[in-house]
């Protein structure tokens, strides 16, 4: 009998690890996730068929050299804002691993916190770097060796 009651602890406790997600954005622009349906306001529902996955966070979101072999180029911090199918994002970012300059990356369609901070800078295209307090709009070799003084 113990043992059956331990059971059903322990499912029912397991049961909310295998929640549904949903997801909906306000006419703000804000993405919201919310556990149940019933959650997302009546005026936002149509946005919600089905339940949503979170999108995954992978190692090439954050770049960081090695610290044993390169070291930092630019004493300046650097935000990216970028898509996963723009190709001059991926020259923005070749160039920064190239010269060892640390940064952190957004994809603005898959980050809410990106999509907010490209906003913040005006919005528009990709790619967008964040050099310190200046801004880069596009892949500009020249524009980004200046702003990292290289």
């Amino acid at each position: 009998m113990l043992r059956i009651l331990c059971f059903l602890c322990l499912l029912f406790s397991c049961h909310s690890a295998f929640a549904e997600i949903y997801r909906y954005t306000t006419d703000s622009g804000e993405t919201i996730y919310v556990t149940e349906q019933n959650q997302v306001p009546e005026r936002y529902r149509a946005q919600v068929a089905q339940p949503h996955s979170l999108p995954k966070i992978t190692k090439d979101d954050f770049y960081t050299p090695k610290a044993d072999t390169t070291k930092n180029n630019s004493k300046k911090q650097v935000e990216i804002y970028v898509t996963s199918w723009c190709s001059y994002c991926k020259k923005a970012e070749q160039f920064l691993k190239k010269h060892n300059v640390r940064f952190k990356k957004y994809d603005i369609e898959k980050s809410s916190t990106g999509r907010k901070k490209h906003a913040q800078a005006g919005g528009g295209g990709v790619p967008v770097l964040k050099v310190g307090s200046e801004y880069i709009r596009g892949y500009s070799e020249p524009a980004l060796r200046k702003a990292l003084g290289l």
